[in-house]
């Protein structure tokens, strides 16, 4: 019997929140407001992607804002949607990862992109500047972990 096209989703959709969710402290009402969210900000994002990599002393999302503010556009506000290269230099620089010749001599977020699209942690059809929803933030988060624990 055919999975229900719905549950078929939900079924996905679970099995791209539970590895991250195990992998650090976020309640199920953060989890549910985060895959709602078509376009998350700078502050949501950035607060997980710390979370996940196990960045200590990051208690609020603006805390991790001003962790990272170094990364990130001058000019750059926490309420701004997040974009998909600022938040691949924001992802390779909290998970400690190595990239290319390129992004080894650059560290700027159009390598870092390219990196993360090389490595397949960016699948499907995307645009360096395009929003990031919150389901693909988690699926990003999600790949980057499986592949450190492959390394483990």
């Amino acid at each position: 019997m055919p999975l229900i096209p719905g549950f078929k989703r939900l079924f996905i959709l679970l099995m791209l929140v539970i590895p991250v969710c195990s992998a650090f402290c976020i309640n199920a009402q953060d989890i549910d407001n985060l895959l709602s969210t078509k376009a998350v900000t700078y502050n949501q994002a950035i607060w997980l992607i710390l979370k996940a990599a196990d960045i200590q002393d990051i208690n609020n999302p603006e805390a991790a804002f001003n962790h990272v503010g170094y990364l990130l556009p001058a000019g750059t506000d926490p309420d701004d949607f997040a974009k998909l290269n600022i938040l691949s230099l924001v992802i390779m620089q909290s998970f400690d990862m190595k990239g290319g010749i390129m992004y080894t001599l650059r560290k700027n977020a159009r390598y870092a992109y390219r990196e993360l699209l090389f490595r397949n942690i960016i699948r499907g059809r995307t645009d360096p500047d395009m929003l990031v929803s919150g389901e693909q933030l988690l699926y990003y988060i999600n790949n980057v972990l499986a592949r450190q624990e492959d390394v483990l």
